[in-house]
C-alpha cells in the first residue's frame, strides 16, 4: 500500500462513536468547568536573591562579543 494513502486514509470504524449522545442528561448533573487560559492572571514568580553568594557576578562584565 502507497505509504501517502495510508497516512491519509480515515478510520471508517468508530466505536466510542455508537456512545455520543445516547445518554439522556440528568438535570441534577454540574456540568464541567471550563477554564480559559487567556483570561487568567499571568504568574509572576517572586524575586529570589542567587544561594550562592557573587553567582551573579558575571552579569557585570560587559560582553566581548565574537
Amino acid at each position: 500500500m502507497n505509504l501517502k494513502k495510508k497516512a491519509l486514509r480515515v478510520n471508517t470504524y468508530a466505536p466510542m462513536a455508537a456512545f455520543a449522545g445516547n445518554s439522556p442528561k440528568k438535570p441534577d448533573i454540574v456540568p464541567i468547568k471550563s477554564i480559559n487560559i487567556w483570561e487568567l492572571p499571568e504568574y509572576v514568580p517572586p524575586k529570589q536573591e542567587p544561594v550562592r553568594a557573587g553567582a551573579d557576578d558575571h552579569l557585570k562584565i560587559k560582553s566581548k562579543g565574537t
